[in-house]
């Protein structure tokens, strides 16, 4: 049987997987190389065209958080993350189907291409927000 997805459930999902990236983005920005920069960007690339499919899209936003996590080398941050990213996925894959409109990474890479960690946490911050809110509005809250 599967647990049913409850609104306390969301919101505490969603606050913790905002402590966790917004940490990871903040290493990231203090140490990524330019080519770890671009491959981040190569992740993500799907976003930008208009005829990838949705599972595509979904598995390079996860691809993009996991490898973040990555780069951030502290291995309990990219353990917990991957935990997190593994409910969410599900929650993606509901919610893209019936809430329209996708929340790209495009913002999280340009600060993280300027090396600006503050500007990086704010970014995911809102990308992890916006993300909570459309499932918040999926499931009725």
């Amino acid at each position: 049987m599967v647990t049913p997805i409850s609104i306390p459930d969301i919101v505490e999902l969603y606050e913790y997987r905002r402590i966790l990236e917004c940490f990871v983005v903040d290493k990231v920005a203090q140490s990524a190389s330019h080519g770890q920069l671009e491959e981040l960007a190569t992740i993500v690339r799907p976003e930008e065209d208009p005829n990838a499919k949705l599972p595509d899209i979904l598995a390079a936003s996860s691809a993009f958080h996991l490898r973040l996590a990555e780069l951030s080398a502290n291995q309990r941050v990219e353990n917990q993350l991957a935990l997190v990213l593994c409910y969410v996925r599900r929650l993606d894959t509901i919610c893209t189907q019936n809430v329209p409109g996708w929340i790209g990474h495009k913002e999280i890479l340009s600060a993280l291409r300027a090396h600006q960690a503050e500007a990086a946490k704010l970014v995911m911050a809102r990308h992890i927000d916006l993300s909570r809110d459309k499932m918040l509005r999926l499931f009725g809250a």
